[in-house]
């Protein structure tokens, strides 16, 4: 059975009729690879190779725990370890288990910008936005999707290069800001 998403009324006098179109996404959307490895890359620093901190990376995960800027045990890519991990900083995990942890860690950043935004989106800002909660935590979702929801998309990549900046995370910023505004996902800028 179809339900009636929307009623209107229009002006039936000659030209009331004003077509749009616009090629964003309505739900549900999903995290795209290209928004994948980004995020892989800048949880990680790279996506193949050895970082900065002199860690393994493959496909943007670190496969072994290692502490992270603020001292906490870290795996994977940029996933947290919790006590149900039963693992200790220097143990190693393989790239199966480092990609089961990212997909639950990308599910619940998702999730929380799929029940949060209310407005459609095109790939990148979708992206975009779900690197910005998997980095914060989801906890702050609703303030970052808060612009956008009001429509003001031309704003958002200025709200996105603020964005709790001062907690280290100033480049990582930019290049969000980047994504959002143009679908750039280039992370070496």
């Amino acid at each position: 059975m179809l339900e009636i998403a929307a009623t209107g009324t229009t002006n039936t006098g000659a030209g009331s009729l004003i077509v749009k179109h616009d090629e964003r996404l309505a739900k549900p959307w999903k995290v795209s690879d290209k928004g994948i490895a980004f995020i892989g890359v800048q949880e990680s620093g790279l996506l193949n190779g050895m970082n900065f901190q002199r860690n393994k990376v493959v496909d943007g995960m670190i496969l072994k725990v290692y502490l992270d800027s603020r001292q906490l045990p870290t795996v994977g890519m940029g996933h947290l370890v919790v006590l149900e991990d039963n693992l200790k900083v220097g143990d190693a995990i393989t790239i199966e288990r480092a990609r089961d942890m990212a997909r639950k860690d990308l599910y619940i950043a998702e999730s929380s910008v799929n029940k949060r935004t209310v407005v459609p989106l095109y790939q990148h800002e979708y992206d975009c936005l779900v690197s910005l909660v998997f980095n914060c935590g989801q906890k702050y979702t609703l303030e970052i999707v808060s612009l956008i929801n009001s429509g003001n998309y031309l704003a958002m990549p200025n709200f996105i290069e603020e964005y709790r900046a001062s907690h280290g995370n100033t480049r990582r910023r930019k290049q969000e800001a980047a994504m959002f505004k143009s679908g750039n996902y280039d992370t070496t800028h």
